[in-house]
C-alpha cells in the first residue's frame, strides 16, 4: 500500500466515527468508508460500504482522512 501523507489524516478516537468518514483499519490500514458504526464502550463495530464488517477495542485509536 502506498503512504498516504500526515497532512491529510488525523488521528481520532471511536466517539469520533461517523457514518461516511474513509479510516484506515487499525489491524490491515486498508482504506475503508464507514457505513454504519456502533461504539458500546468496549468494542468498535463498524460496517463499510463495501459490505465489510470490523470490530476492535475502543481504546484503540484510528487513523482518518480529514
Amino acid at each position: 500500500m502506498f503512504d498516504i501523507p500526515d497532512t491529510v489524516t488525523e488521528t481520532i478516537h471511536a466517539h469520533q466515527l461517523t457514518v461516511g468518514r474513509v479510516i484506515f483499519l487499525p489491524m490491515t490500514e486498508h482504506r475503508v468508508e464507514v457505513e454504519t458504526v456502533h461504539v458500546n464502550g468496549q468494542y468498535v463495530h463498524v460496517d463499510t460500504t463495501r459490505g465489510h464488517t470490523f470490530m476492535w477495542p475502543a481504546t484503540e485509536r484510528l487513523r482518518a482522512l480529514r
